[in-house]
């Protein structure tokens, strides 16, 4: 969880989101935000931000396979929202913890919000039942956002019958997992993560909904007919609006740094200035290794400053994020929100029509005590 003191809390109403276009569901780099005066946050299994982990027993395969009717792996046909989903690995029955699905999320509101999720069924051992199928680990509370999940979610199979293929990826239904997670006001207008991992092979994700009515019916279907686990209540409930990556990459590709890789950045959010909304990303920095954010109005190319190992890409003046200085993860990964109403140093807001430049420095041991940069990227705002 992004610490509240260093968050973006600027938000928008549903009217001004109807001119924001969102990118396909299938990207990645997915920032999922609720819109105010909704109660639910919803979104597709596919609107993940990463999807990390093989399966362990060969290390190559892809321990969350993304599925879908044209390519492979769904039915022609089938109800998956869409038209695709993601499924836990048909290699094996036990996969635990071996893939994870990140999703970013923001709320607009707080309040108890309870998890609904659409899913089904893969047999992948026997063909009698879905008794090794049927279970995802997700969060037990939101003190497990952004840290492992422990909670070992197990789905009602109804019939459980995979020789007549009532699951199969033909038929995907809704459950309400129990789950609450309490969002609190310090909570809302920041970026959470919440992942989900593999448990069991053959497990399918469809659609995950976050509400704050606990009650919903996951019967009386939308098509009229089948009840089992349909939810006419869930299934018209309107997506929420995700966001990708935005900008353009300059001083591109950044030098290597111990870790081998070149670090490069990432902005997701929007565009258009006045929704606020901003986050940045840098990644392959090496592990365990302080860093902060920079911005600046104007590009420059410097190379090796102060006797750092990288090139700064902006010119004067230069703002510093020191308010929100950390540490790179153990994937080399380091990220903020951006508070855009003020932009540290620079003293000013985003604006439409502004042109702002961002970039990471951050420190090194390649072999000795040093620093580096990532590459820079370049947003215009409307």
């Amino acid at each position: 969880m992004i610490p509240p003191s260093s968050a973006c809390r600027m938000w928008f109403p549903a009217s001004l989101l109807a001119v924001v276009v969102a990118l396909p569901s299938s990207a990645q780099d997915r920032l999922i935000v609720q819109t105010v005066g909704s109660t639910h946050l919803s979104f597709q299994a596919e609107d993940f931000h990463r999807n990390e982990g093989t399966y362990k027993s060969n290390g190559i395969d892809p321990a969350w396979e993304w599925v879908d009717v044209s390519g492979g792996g769904l039915p022609g046909g089938g109800e998956a929202d869409g038209g695709m989903a993601m499924r836990s690995s048909m290699l094996g029955p036990w996969l635990f913890h071996d893939g994870r699905l990140t999703y970013l999320v923001r709320f607009a509101q707080p309040g108890t919000y309870r998890l609904y999720m659409r899913y089904s069924f893969f047999d992948v051992q026997d063909n009698t039942n879905y008794g090794n199928e049927d279970s995802v680990v997700i969060p037990v509370d939101v003190a497990e956002f952004g840290s492992t999940p422990t909670y070992e979610y197990f789905l009602p199979g109804f019939s459980n019958d995979p020789t007549n293929g009532f699951f199969e990826g033909s038929n995907f239904v809704w459950n309400n997992s129990g789950v609450d997670y309490v969002i609190t006001a310090s909570d809302v207008g920041i970026t959470h993560t919440l992942f989900m991992d593999t448990r069991e092979g053959g497990f399918t994700m469809d659609r995950i909904v976050l509400h704050l009515d606990p009650t919903l019916s996951i019967n009386g279907g939308s098509d009229g007919s089948d009840s089992n686990g349909e939810s006419k209540a869930l299934d018209t409930l309107p997506e929420s609006i995700s966001f990708g990556p935005v900008g353009q990459a300059i001083c591109s590709p950044a030098n290597l740094n111990s870790s081998g890789a070149a670090a490069t950045l990432t902005v997701l959010g929007s565009t258009t200035a006045k929704l606020g909304l901003l986050r940045l990303e840098a990644r392959s920095l090496p592990p365990g290794q302080l860093g902060y954010f920079l911005v600046s109005a104007r590009t420059a190319f410097k190379p090796f400053p102060g006797g750092s190992q990288g090139n700064l890409c902006l010119g004067s003046k230069i703002g510093r994020f020191v308010r929100q200085v950390g540490l790179s993860d153990s994937a080399g990964r380091l990220s903020i929100d951006v508070d855009t109403t003020s932009l540290p140093t620079v003293g000013l807001g985003i604006g439409a029509g502004d042109t702002w430049y961002f970039q990471t420095w951050f420190l090194d041991q390649n072999p000795t005590s040093t620093s580096n940069f990532t590459d820079a990227v370049g947003v215009t705002f409307l």
